[in-house]
């Protein structure tokens, strides 16, 4: 999947996987952590989720491939930023929160972007399931060289029958999970998603979970 296809969805308005109010699972689930703990959310769109995790007190990385999501995301919530080159990279310094978002390519950061071990969790709540099963293995590596040893990790996965509807999102099953996260995850929650995402059941489905994962 080519960097092309995010891009042209943010431009033509295609952001069905958006939300406009924090997601339930993170409010409900999402771990306590020390008093600035340092939060790493890839793939991050304009999601208000970052704003109540900075709520809580902690610092927010968001990396993100494009741009006008990022500025969509200071213009909408009137918060103004400081924006500065740094290689491949631009970075959004919110002036009023702790939140850094970066645009960029989150599988090709290195060291010069973002220090390997230095993230305290991760919160995923549409990117793992926005990639192809190709790319997946690459992303969780990334997360796993940015994170701490003893990171908290918090995943929003969907399951349904793959053959059934063609991704994204995608579905990812237990064993896929387990092998990617090296086991450190456990599935806390699960509710089906058809009632109030109507548009999957029209594409056939017949079943679509929607799961909140845990370290």
């Amino acid at each position: 999947m080519q960097a092309s296809f995010w891009l042209n969805k943010w431009q033509q308005h295609e952001i069905g996987f958006h939300q406009d109010d924090y997601h339930p699972a993170l409010v409900k689930h999402f771990p306590k952590l020390e008093s600035g703990a340092k939060i790493l959310v890839p793939l991050c769109g304009k999601s208000k989720d970052m704003l109540w995790l900075e709520a809580q007190g902690y610092q927010v990385v968001g990396i993100e491939l494009a741009e006008s999501a990022v500025c969509d995301f200071f213009s909408e919530h009137g918060l103004n930023f400081t924006r500065t080159e740094q290689g491949e990279t631009i970075h959004y310094q919110c002036t009023e929160k702790n939140i850094l978002l970066i645009v960029g390519d989150f599988l090709a950061l290195d060291e010069s972007i973002l220090s390997a071990n230095s993230f305290d969790a991760l919160y995923d709540r549409a990117a793992l399931v926005a990639l192809p099963a190709e790319m997946r293995t690459a992303y969780a590596q990334q997360c796993h060289a940015l994170l701490k040893h003893e990171a908290k990790i918090m995943l929003i996965n969907f399951n349904y029958d793959q053959s059934a509807m063609q991704g994204p999102p995608f579905s990812i099953d237990r064993a896929e999970i387990e092998a990617l996260w090296h086991g450190r995850l456990s599935l806390i929650e699960s509710f089906s998603m058809l009632r109030e995402r109507s548009k999957f059941m029209d594409k056939g489905l017949a079943y679509m979970n929607e799961e909140t994962w845990l370290t």
